[in-house]
């Protein structure tokens, strides 16, 4: 029987894994006090790094990717939870969307606020 999910392997499927370290071996987890603070301490290099186009992954693959998916937005509302300094935020906007956007950092919020108005004028 699978440690997991009480099936029987495959034949000639590998020995299942061994379980996870027990709880009290793990690295503890963030909470959100500690992800907010992580998040705005990196977030000026982020924006400057990902705005500078070092970001290939979201510029080249994930963003593209998720824009291929989305129905046409002109006119829907949308909400960002994570947006970050705001690219993908700004970038459905422009495709017509009515977009609120929220983000754990204080620092990000800023960036994102700015970018728009600076956009707009």
């Amino acid at each position: 029987m699978h440690p997991f999910h009480g099936k029987e392997p495959h034949p000639g499927a590998p020995p299942a894994e061994p379980r996870p370290p027990a709880k009290e071996n793990r690295r503890p987890m963030m909470n959100d006090q500690q992800a907010g603070q992580y998040w705005d301490n990196n977030a000026e290099a982020w924006t400057l790094l990902t705005r500078a186009g070092y970001d290939l992954y979201r510029d080249l693959l994930n963003t593209p990717a998720f824009f291929e998916i989305l129905p046409d937005v002109n006119g829907l509302y949308g909400l960002d939870i994570g947006c970050g300094e705001g690219h993908n935020t700004r970038l459905l906007a422009q495709k017509g969307a009515l977009m609120e956007a929220i983000d754990i950092s204080p620092v990000f919020i800023q960036s994102a606020v700015e970018a728009e108005r600076d956009q707009t004028r």
